[in-house]
């Protein structure tokens, strides 16, 4: 029987072998961005990012559903509330989804007008019962919304 270098070798019993299985790694963490302008027509278009990530990253059923509608939710808010730009940043490392939402530029002095899709979040009350934890910066040029989700 053929052993690679480094390689154990299955355990043998009277002459049957049996498979023994190695211990998976952690998982490795994963990370992906996307920015888009501030404007609540593209709201949907971090949803359908979020919703693709996060599937090819094997995050299914209500942990994929409470994700998409914490993005859903903070995208909205720095739509409606931010200023030129919004970058959706998402991190998944050992079953713990981290969602942060950056809005950056020049504060706008007009409102965003809306979009034909114009789309509506719930707020952040929404985003606290579904998240971990929640965290809110705001500096001169950027605020920052970052949401924690423990994936089941």
């Amino acid at each position: 029987m053929f052993v690679p270098p480094n390689a154990t070798p299955p355990a043998q019993t009277g002459g049957l072998r049996r498979r023994t299985r190695a211990t998976s790694p952690p998982d490795t963490p994963r990370c992906a961005a996307t920015a888009l302008p501030a404007q609540e027509c593209r709201v949907s278009d971090a949803r359908r990012f979020a919703r693709a990530l996060l599937a090819s990253w094997g995050v299914t059923g209500d942990d994929l559903d409470s994700a998409v509608l914490i993005v859903g939710e903070l995208a909205a808010n720095a739509a409606r509330h931010g200023r030129a730009d919004m970058t959706l940043v998402l991190t998944l490392t050992d079953r713990v989804l981290n969602v942060e939402v950056i809005d950056s530029g020049e504060p706008d002095e007009h409102p965003h007008p809306p979009c034909t899709d114009d789309e509506h979040g719930r707020g952040l009350a929404i985003v606290e019962h579904l998240a971990e934890s929640i965290d809110i910066r705001e500096e001169p040029r950027r605020h920052t919304t970052h949401a924690t989700l423990r994936l089941t």
